[in-house]
């Protein structure tokens, strides 16, 4: 029996598929069948028409096998070598935020290699490179993604960074008080806050609060020599 190879075998990425084997056996050999690396064949029992897909965690010069099989004389093998190249990973990502309305500038490293933003976690053109990304201006919070490609090989997933807007605090005083004399006290001042506000709190005058961080309900007792 014979058995031959084929031609050398183009890089591929971690979980990437070679190109077809191109092997063939021949003298008193009926088949043949591939072996080697830690990934998963295809076809594997053509010698010709065979592919590898390199595992994901799979790096390096990979040895593969061609044997033959069937006749009476034995067998024999032929090898070649593929070279599986490391996906780039990425290692941080830096998220960001902003009260209202406008940009945001989120970053990112990589192991190696080119770091590409997106808009979405699959699919869709880049809207940037580098480690550093600005949002164009934005009015809600806003999910943006990472990759990186080194030598051809891109990270198996997208990363997510995101980009949270907060809302200005707003505070209404509500409607006007009537008149007080001294030392009375007013009406609640039915204020109102809102926006990214969790809470206010009545300041003024000689006199006395209730209630001061109470924004609808405080009420203002004014100084016994208070007037104006």
């Amino acid at each position: 029996p014979t058995a031959n190879a084929g031609a050398a075998l183009s890089a591929i990425c971690q979980s990437g598929t070679s190109a077809a084997m191109g092997g063939s056996v021949g003298g008193s050999a009926t088949g043949g069948t591939w072996t080697g690396g830690a990934g998963t064949w295809t076809n594997a029992t053509n010698a010709s028409t065979a592919t590898y897909t390199a595992g994901a965690s799979e790096t390096g010069s990979i040895t593969l096998t061609l044997t033959t099989s069937g006749g009476s004389c034995g067998t024999t093998t032929a090898t070649k070598s593929i070279t599986v190249n490391a996906n780039p990973t990425i290692s941080a990502t830096t998220p960001a935020s902003r009260c209202g309305t406008g940009t945001v500038a989120l970053g990112s490293t990589a192991s190696a290699g080119t770091i590409n933003w997106y808009a979405a976690s699959s699919g869709g053109s880049s809207l940037g490179t580098g480690t550093s990304f600005t949002t164009p201006s934005i009015a809600a919070t806003t999910t943006y993604y990472v990759d990186a490609t080194s030598g051809g090989c891109t990270t198996a997933s997208r990363t997510a960074v995101t980009a949270t807007v907060n809302a200005n605090p707003t505070a209404n005083a509500g409607a006007a008080l009537a008149a007080i004399t001294q030392g009375a006290t007013s009406a609640a001042m039915g204020g109102s806050v809102g926006g990214g506000a969790t809470g206010g709190t009545w300041t003024g005058g000689a006199g006395t609060w209730t209630n001061a961080t109470n924004v609808s309900t405080a009420t203002y007792t004014a100084g016994a020599s208070e007037t104006g």
